[in-house]
Parts: C-alpha cells; sequence; structure tokens
C-alpha cells in the first residue's frame, strides 16, 4: 500500500498564488508591526536573571510551584520540570532577597527540597548572547540567500540585457517569476 503516490498528485499551486502571496504579505506586515509595537520578550538569558535547579523529597506539580510563587509576586517566572521531583525557575530578578524569598516559600508550601544549581547571569552576558543571536540568524539568512542565488541564479533573464545574472536572480527569483505571471516557466522547471 502506497502511503503517497505523487504520480496522482495535482495541487495547483500557481493558481492560488496572489491570494497565498497576499496572506503571506499581512502575515509579515503584522509581525513586523508587532514587533515593532510589543518588542522581543527575551528570556533570563539574554536579559540577565536568576537560575534556580532544585530537587523536592516527593513528586511536585509545576502548577503548585507556580501557585507557591505568585504568593510573592513571582508567579510569571519560567518553570521547567526536568522529572517528577526537579524543576528548574528562571527570574528575572538577581538580589539574594528574592532568592531567599523563593527558597522560603517552597519550603513552607511545596516541602523539602535540594539545591542542585544556583546560576546568577549578568546582563553583560545576556548583551553578548543577543549579539551571537543576531549574528548567527544574518549569516543564516545570507547562506540561505546564496544558495537561492547558486541554485536559481540561471533561471531569470536580466529585463534590460535578456542575459542571465545571479545579482539580479538573488533577491527575485520565486516572486519575480510568480508575480509577473511566468507560469508557464515554473510548470516547464517541474
Amino acid at each position: 500500500m502506497t502511503f503517497f503516490d505523487p504520480t496522482k498528485t495535482n495541487i495547483p499551486f500557481i493558481q492560488y498564488r496572489k491570494i497565498l502571496i497576499s496572506i503571506s504579505v499581512v502575515l509579515i506586515a503584522a509581525s513586523i508591526a508587532l514587533l515593532a509595537t510589543k518588542g522581543l520578550n527575551f528570556g533570563v538569558d539574554f536579559t540577565g536573571g536568576l537560575v534556580l535547579q532544585v530537587e523536592f523529597e516527593k513528586p511536585v506539580d509545576v502548577g503548585d510551584v507556580r501557585a507557591a510563587l505568585a504568593k510573592i509576586g513571582h508567579g510569571s517566572a519560567t518553570i521547567q520540570a526536568f522529572d517528577e521531583k526537579a524543576i528548574l525557575l528562571r527570574f528575572q530578578a538577581q538580589d539574594d532577597e528574592v532568592r531567599k524569598a523563593v527558597l522560603a516559600v517552597l519550603t513552607s508550601d511545596i516541602g523539602p527540597y535540594k539545591v542542585l544549581r544556583i546560576d546568577k547571569i549578568g546582563p553583560v552576558v545576556g548583551g553578548e548572547l543577543r549579539m551571537q543571536a543576531v549574528w548567527s540568524l544574518s549569516l543564516a539568512l545570507a547562506a540561505i540567500l546564496i544558495y537561492m542565488a547558486y541554485r536559481h541564479g540561471n533561471s531569470l533573464p536580466d529585463p534590460a540585457t535578456g542575459a542571465s545574472s545571479v545579482a539580479y536572480s538573488l533577491p527575485f527569483s520565486g516572486a519575480w517569476t510568480v508575480l509577473n505571471g511566468g507560469v508557464d516557466e515554473i510548470k516547464g522547471s517541474l
């Protein structure tokens, strides 16, 4: 039994190109608007903060830990369960009073525990991570564009000269062909 038979597949992608491009443009515009108004929600790794890894003597529920932390105003902390007894807590605050208050409320509301790790991440380290992330993303996008230029470099002629050019086709290869009605050129390459 064949799950997927490509010879019997006839999906008219090109027929719906204008609708799908419109949806893509709307989603991109909405993403840019949200990025401009709300910004990015950087975690503790990027902004600096406190990381606690705690192991309890009995199994613990993440909801119970969140409820206990909400009592002292840290219900929005990131809580990650390792197994049924161990959890990882991430806070934006770095001071020792917050750490002591968190450990005290965990003792009173959840039960006895053993602290496995306490890490303080400074904002300088967070800034370095942010820059490394930006560079990594930029290099990945550049690599994708270079690959697309290589792969589709000869698929479009330059309107001015009629010759194929990698520099011309780099930013426009797929979108230019579809928007200008090059349906026959796409069908011919399939």
